[in-house]
């Protein structure tokens, strides 16, 4: 895995969820700390991978909290909500219930058998 590899799966919308990233960010950090193991310089690519990967979780923990993600699954549902709304004003939903529900047809057989009532005794 690599930083190519995971921009081009961001870009195509690849990843289902922030998870699927991180497993990908932590098999990049992997991969470069097991095959550069050999080398113990300061600044070899295995130690460099190790503190990038410190400071990617530490920011990851700063971005992906449960309050931030509970937020993040809050703002969809709400989305979702509005959405389904707006596609449900757009459709005209609420004019077909009320002409349709159980109480508009009840009145309305009501109001015709009034009006039935009244014809026949010449009201």
């Amino acid at each position: 895995m690599d930083l190519a590899t995971m921009n081009t799966k961001l870009t195509n919308g690849e990843y289902n969820d922030p998870v699927e990233y991180r497993a990908d960010l932590l098999l990049m950090f992997a991969n470069a700390i097991e095959f550069n193991q050999d080398d113990e310089r300061e600044d070899s690519v295995a130690s460099v991978a190790r503190v990038f990967q410190k400071v990617a979780l530490d920011k990851w923990d700063q971005y992906f909290s449960e309050a931030v993600t509970s937020d993040w699954a809050l703002k969809a549902e709400t989305q979702a909500q509005e959405r389904f709304i707006q596609r449900a004003k757009e459709s005209h939903v609420l004019n077909r219930w009320k002409r349709d529900s159980f109480v508009t047809r009840l009145n309305r057989d009501k109001l015709d058998e009034r009006r039935r009532l009244a014809e026949s005794t010449g009201e």
